[in-house]
């Protein structure tokens, strides 16, 4: 793990500093007098890590007066750039947040899981490191440099197991053990298919015969299919023909119902024309009367037309006499 960045505020002894810049450090010496805040900056990292410091009560380590902090430490391991943010708040019951990144070209990738103990895991596992194991190796806590040597032989082994790295070779020799349980499941499912296999291959005679028995119901029923193909052909012929001749059926009964229709009309102009014969021959047997009522009406004809000559040359002496009346009263009066 290579420092990079640390940023605090509220932590202790410090109330708000400008961001560390840690990258161009290869070898550093903190330098000051007692209670200057050395062991505190160190105190910082490993609170951002792990949520552990010198002081075990998360809100004794709030700058006096103030009620939150919170410390980002962004650091590089295995080739890639990590930040992690720590915030403690004392109001009320007390709150905790913790927000894990990971650098990328397009920024940061937020790593945070949905609560903080998931999360702390995730930082775990990627340091392979927990905090009792740093303070024993890389980094000794003030006045507890005999820390290491004051555990228990178990202790002591993990701590040196830890710092060794030993702790991947039980990961490996799980991932062996879990590898060779898996394999040896799919061992016992090949040799139970080998087994198959070998009852199958034993069966081979039978296979056989029935091979051949299924080759000659498939030569019969090749040669059935053919025929059933041929009759169906056939049938297929039929119903073209069917159809077309249902096609002319179709235009007769089309046909037949025009004709029909021409029949029953031809049928009412009949009826009009005996209604009519009838009325003309009830007229042919009265023609006596008729004859006889005809030459009348011939007479009475020309008795008008005399009478009409008759009126005319009355009418014509009618106006002469009023016209000789009126020169008749002229002349007297002259």
């Amino acid at each position: 793990m290579i420092p990079i960045k640390l940023h605090l505020q509220n932590f202790m002894a410090y109330k708000k500093i400008e961001p560390l810049d840690l990258s161009n450090i290869h070898v550093a010496c903190l330098v000051g007098q007692n209670g200057a805040g050395k062991s505190t900056l160190l105190d910082s990292i490993t609170w951002a890590l792990w949520s552990k410091a010198r002081v075990r009560d998360n809100d004794k380590l709030i700058h006096l007066g103030e009620n939150e902090m919170w410390v980002e430490f962004t650091f590089e391991l295995g080739g890639e750039t990590y930040r992690i943010l720590r915030r403690r708040s004392s109001k009320g019951r007390g709150r905790s947040e913790l927000a894990f990144d990971v650098a990328r070209p397009t920024g940061w990738t937020v790593l945070t899981e949905n609560s903080i103990r998931l999360t702390q895991a995730k930082i775990d596992r990627l340091l392979r490191l927990d905090y009792d194991t740093f303070i024993n190796s890389a980094f000794l806590l003030q006045g507890r440099a005999d820390e290491f040597t004051n555990k228990r032989p178990s202790e002591r082994k993990k701590i040196l197991s830890d710092v060794l790295g030993l702790g991947i070779y039980d990961e490996y020799a799980e991932r062996a053990k879990e590898k060779t349980k898996k394999y040896g499941q799919d061992i016992k499912f090949v040799a139970g298919k080998i087994e198959q296999m070998d009852r199958e291959i034993a069966r081979e005679p039978e296979f056989i015969s029935k091979l051949i028995d299924s080759r000659q119901l498939v030569a019969s029923l090749s040669t059935a299919l053919k025929k059933e193909d041929e009759r169906l052909n056939a049938l297929r012929e039929q119903y073209q023909t069917l159809k077309i001749k249902q096609g002319q059926l179709d235009g007769l009964r089309k046909r037949i119902g025009q004709i029909e229709t021409d029949i029953d009309n031809l049928a009412k102009s009949v009826n009009q024309t005996e209604a009519k014969i009838q009325q003309y021959q009830s007229v042919i047997e009265k023609s006596d009367v008729i004859e006889i009522g005809y030459q009348a009406w011939i007479l009475a004809q020309k008795e008008v037309q005399n009478h009409d000559e008759r009126f005319e040359k009355f009418s014509v002496l009618s106006q002469k006499r009023i016209d000789l009346a009126s020169q008749l009263k002229l002349n007297k009066f002259r």
